[in-house]
């Protein structure tokens, strides 16, 4: 693909901001990232987890390679254990966070996620409402007499037989 043909390439936008709020580029970064997104866990959430799964690769190794390969995992998982730096992280997001909840909440806004791609929509509530119950009005949804799941996945079982 020719540099002419990537400038030209066209993207969804990854935010769509259809409120007056006013983000910061942190807040802004964090969106960013969609709403799937999850914060990162503090070490000690699945630090034990680790050190078990560890133990256990190790004595699937060669019994005369293990306690080499056992003190070299000990001195990794001691660096794990001090760093700072996912507690750091997971604090200034979670700040952020609350950041963005208290922006959405004065202002009546949502997080909603586009029709199209993965796209973060910002929107105020009641106009996200009236969007909701114009699609609902003119769609001419029926109510059903009873739940059609059970037929279906008879008929799925039977046609996977």
């Amino acid at each position: 693909m020719s540099h002419n043909n990537q400038e030209q390439q066209q993207f969804y936008p990854r935010i769509v901001n259809r409120t007056d709020i006013k983000f910061t580029e942190e807040e802004l970064g964090l969106l960013n990232n969609g709403l799937e997104y999850s914060i990162e866990k503090p070490p000690e959430t699945y630090f034990t987890d680790l050190v078990v799964e560890t133990e256990r690769a190790i004595k699937l190794l060669d019994r005369k390679s293990q306690d080499s390969f056992r003190n070299s995992a000990a001195n990794i998982l001691k660096l794990i254990n001090s760093s700072n730096s996912h507690n750091n992280l997971q604090e200034e997001q979670l700040y952020i966070v609350e950041q963005i909840e208290r922006k959405l909440v004065t202002e009546n806004a949502i997080l909603v996620h586009a029709d199209n791609g993965k796209t973060v929509v910002i929107i105020n509530s009641d106009e996200y409402s009236e969007k909701v119950e114009t699609f609902l009005a003119a769609k001419k949804f029926s109510i059903l007499d009873r739940d059609p799941t059970g037929k279906y996945q008879k008929h799925i079982r039977k046609t996977m037989r």
